[in-house]
């Protein structure tokens, strides 16, 4: 699609911030930091009292000194919460970072520390967050090892681990090795902590959405009361639940995308109407769905189905003027969108004051070989030529004299219009193939 945008949503507070990083012993006791394990965490380990009672040390080892694990465990705490405070901002890489540098510093000071799969886990989820997802697995393997060899018997803390890992598999689209990983986090963490636990909402959602990306039919699984609990779930985390939820529909997106991509054209439609319907659960006026009905409504104009993709574009715009003033980019290009569906339409008084003020925005904003530049020129000379052949009719000769002239110069900028699209689009691009068959159809 011609955009991309991110929406926003808001927090919701589900407990209080914790400042110990001893192991919890039960649900009560866990932590309520954004990132914790406990009740308002995020589904990740978050705080090593998050992850459970690190092993004794192993007969013939030194064990740590208290002052050397309040120190690593202090340090530990400081790097989370300050983690937090940058993933609230937006902050993603200097979290990263963050957490990168605090991992090496665990591993030189206490690395049988239970701190260590606690910032693995934090890296993971940031990395997950930021659609680092290569770089997530890499960190999600570590963690689960880490966690694996120092907690002894404890289920939960073992299955938080495997919840990140089962995401960040299933954004990969690594669905069969995905789905263990979530179920055995799913029944870990209910049994432990009962159906309210906001993690527990993360694992079903990636559940539901593996029926989704497993289907092959335009008619998809029954799902849409899991992948709506799961989201509502997980958008109630304290601190970072926008996240974690934007996350989830940024990977319901990338199965739409594969479909769009194979051009199943009618599961793409199935997948667009499910994830409207996520988004309308969770805010129905966002920004997301914005530009999702701005999507949807350039498959409907793809397709030839003008009068839908009107309508879904004068909802979109509805949207997007709560967030957009009326001459900026986001505001121009749903007016531009309306502009080339008037042009295939022939309602070209329309098309001919929407397209000339979208072209002279985006040229004096991104320049005319920008390909929304050129979709406009395009269209706006498609239906001038419109204008042109239905004027004949009744034209004076010297008129007339004329019309090669005009033709030929309407042509020649449906041509640099279509070129402009395929330089920043690709030659394969949905918009320059629409553009090619009108082209291939006026000049016959």
């Amino acid at each position: 699609m011609a955009t991309d945008s991110t929406g926003k949503s808001d927090t919701s507070t589900s407990g209080e911030a914790s400042t110990n990083c001893q192991p919890a012993q039960s649900a009560s006791e866990l932590p309520h930091d954004a990132m914790a394990a406990g009740k308002g965490g995020s589904g990740s380990a978050g705080s090593a009292s998050g992850l459970g009672e690190p092993r004794e040390a192993e007969h013939g080892q030194d064990a740590p000194s208290q002052a050397d694990e309040a120190a690593v465990e202090a340090a530990c705490e400081r790097m989370i919460l300050e983690g937090v405070r940058l993933l609230q901002e937006g902050k993603l890489d200097q979290a990263e970072y963050l957490l990168l540098e605090g991992v090496k510093y665990v591993e030189a000071a206490l690395p049988d520390s239970a701190a260590l799969a606690s910032l693995l886990d934090q890296q993971a989820l940031v990395q997950f967050l930021a659609g680092k997802l290569a770089e997530a697995e890499a960190t999600a393997e570590r963690m689960r090892e880490a966690a694996e060899r120092l907690f002894a018997d404890e289920e939960a803390a073992v299955a938080m681990c495997s919840l990140r890992h089962g995401t960040v598999l299933a954004g990969l689209g690594r669905w069969d090795e995905a789905q263990p990983l979530l179920q055995e986090a799913a029944d870990a963490l209910q049994a432990a902590f009962g159906d309210g636990y906001e993690a527990l909402g993360e694992a079903r959602f990636y559940l539901a959405l593996s029926e989704v990306a497993e289907s092959t039919e335009a008619s998809l699984p029954a799902v849409d009361r899991e992948l709506i609990e799961g989201l509502k779930q997980m958008r109630a985390n304290v601190g970072v639940g926008p996240l974690l939820a934007g996350a989830a529909l940024r990977e319901h997106h990338r199965i739409l995308d594969d479909a769009l991509q194979l051009e199943d054209w009618s599961r793409a439609e199935a997948l667009f109407l499910q994830e409207i319907r996520l988004h309308e659960a969770l805010d129905a006026g966002s920004e997301g769905l914005a530009l999702l009905l701005y999507q949807f409504c350039t498959l409907h104009f793809i397709l030839g189905r003008l009068e839908d993709a009107r309508q879904l574009c004068e909802r979109s715009t509805a949207l997007a003027h709560k967030e957009h003033a009326a001459k900026s980019d986001q505001a121009v290009l749903r007016m531009h969108r309306l502009g080339t569906i008037a042009a295939v339409a022939q309602d070209t008084t329309t098309a001919e004051q929407l397209l000339s003020q979208s072209q002279e925005h985006f040229s004096r904003r991104l320049g005319q070989d920008n390909p929304i530049t050129g979709e406009a020129r395009f269209y706006l000379a498609l239906t001038r030529l419109h204008v042109l052949e239905t004027s004949m009719t009744g034209m004076d000769p010297f008129d007339r004299i004329l019309v090669p002239g005009k033709w030929g110069d309407l042509l020649a900028e449906l041509a640099a219009g279509i070129n402009a699209m395929a330089r920043g689009f690709g030659d394969e691009h949905m918009l320059v193939r629409k553009a090619r068959e009108l082209e291939k159809e006026r000049v016959a």
